[in-house]
This record gives C-alpha cells, structure tokens and sequence, in this order.
C-alpha cells in the first residue's frame, strides 16, 4: 500500500500497488496464434499474479493442432507452446503439383522441392504429385500412412515417383537404364542383379557407343508373361547391330506405386545379326 495523495487536501490517500510479473511464451512453431486468457499474446507481458489460461492452436493445409495448459504466475515465468507438429519434404518432378488429402497444397518449386513446416499430425494425412502428361494429370505413388512416418521421422524427405502404367514401358525402362525401385523388393530381388548384370557386360563393350531397346509383349498374364526385347547397338565407326532375346514366364506385379517386377523370366537368344 502507498500512499497516493490526500482526501480534502487533509487525509491521506492510500491505493493498494499489486506487484507484477514476467509472463513468456515460447512459441517456436510457424502458422500458430497464442492466446492467454481469451486474448491474444505476444511473446512477453508484465501481468499481475493470478491464474492465466494460456491455448495456442496451429492451422495448416485443413490440418489442426492445439495446447492448452493453465499457470499460476506468482514470479516471472516462461511457459513453453508444445503442439503435435513435424516438418517434412516432397521431390519429386519440377514443378509438379503436391496434394495432401486430394486436395491441392502446393506446387514444387523447379528443383521439383516443397518443404512443409510444422504440419499438424493430429489427423492423418495421404501424399502424392501430378504431373501434366498429354494434356493428362498423372498422378504418382500415394503415401497413404505420411502422418505416421513424419511422427517417427521428423524433416522425413518423400522421394514421389511414377510408376509405370504398361508392362512394356516398365521392361523398357529397365532394360535401358536399371530402376531397383521398380523391382518388388529393390536391389534384394535376385532378378535385379541379373539384369544389372546383362546391361553392364553391354555397356563395358569398348566400341559400344548407345543401344536402344524395345519391348513386345507376347501374352497378357501377368503372372506368367512372355515378351520379346529387341537391342539396337550402336559401335565406333558407325557399326550396328541388332539382337533379338525372349523371356519366358515372367512375373510382374501391381502396387500402389504402378507396376513392378518381380521376376524377368528366362530368356535366351533368337537371333543377332
């Protein structure tokens, strides 16, 4: 109590002077708004001592996380936001376009990144890229379970690719240039490192300047399949050469990601020429 003037220019006056205290929150997440008390915060206030109702709620991409937590301040005090939030990365094509729950989020940038801070992982959440294609959104592989992954593996990078959609686009491809993604199992399949195999005997030919490969698919089981595959080589001097090979029972099987490989089948030669 202090003194305050006087009542009639006679009696003094006297107010009650209550002490105040240092109330901080700590709020290191980004699309977060900090209330205390039903009004909005910001990092630090003097405050009289007294029981404060402090909430802070983040909301990104239809996503929501909230805090809530009560404090009795009777001394300077810090008081710290804690929300379940975590950050990750897409890559995937240059400029392709990112969606979170089928909904449009974002656009990569031309490096094909995106990164997204402190997303709420209250709810679950599905990912996956488009791209144009002939006048055609293509979408790649979905990551049904990204809330799971983010909350075991914070800044997580999702590596979004596009599964082939024709048996023959996908033989092709790995014939010409090896994808162990495209084999169930990756690098593990035995039928991946017989392939790396063929393909790096053709290319440690010293005189081998490209080759091109071509697919024909003879039947259409996907669990048996036969197909044939073309080689065009190309050597020094403008040499060529064409070799022809079939495989027999093949097994290729479908994924969430497209079609994969799980066994190439046995070949042998038809002819080269």
């Amino acid at each position: 109590m202090i003194q305050d003037g006087h009542y009639l220019g006679l009696f003094p006056r006297y107010v009650v002077q209550l002490p105040t205290y240092k109330l901080q929150v700590k709020n290191d997440y980004q699309h977060t708004a900090v209330t205390v008390n039903g009004e909005h915060f910001d990092q630090a206030a003097q405050v009289l001592p007294g029981r404060y109702k402090i909430k802070a709620e983040t909301s990104y991409l239809g996503q929501t996380a909230k805090d809530e937590k009560t404090v009795d301040v009777w001394s300077d005090q810090e008081s710290k936001v804690k929300l379940n939030v975590g950050s990750f990365k897409v890559k995937s094509a240059p400029n392709a376009k990112d969606y979170l729950n089928n909904k449009l989020a974002a656009q990569l940038d031309g490096k094909g990144e995106k990164t997204f801070t402190d997303m709420p992982l209250t709810k679950d959440f599905s990912l996956y890229v488009a791209k144009n294609s002939n006048g055609k959104l293509v979408k790649s592989k979905m990551i049904a379970n990204a809330t799971a992954i983010v909350r075991k593996h914070n800044n997580h990078v999702f590596d979004l690719t596009w599964g082939s959609s024709s048996v023959k686009a996908l033989l092709e491809k790995n014939f010409n240039k090896l994808n162990a993604k495209d084999f169930i199992n990756g690098k593990k399949n035995p039928n991946y490192a017989q392939l790396k195999k063929i393909v790096r005997t053709w290319k440690k030919t010293p005189s081998l300047t490209s080759y091109k490969v071509k697919v024909k698919q003879h039947n259409k089981n996907l669990k048996s399949l036969n197909y044939s595959v073309t080689f065009d080589f190309k050597f020094n001097m403008g040499g060529t050469s064409r070799q022809v090979m079939k495989f027999t029972n093949a097994s290729i099987k479908k994924s969430q990601a497209g079609l994969k490989i799980d066994s190439i089948g046995s070949g042998h030669l038809l002819g080269a020429r």
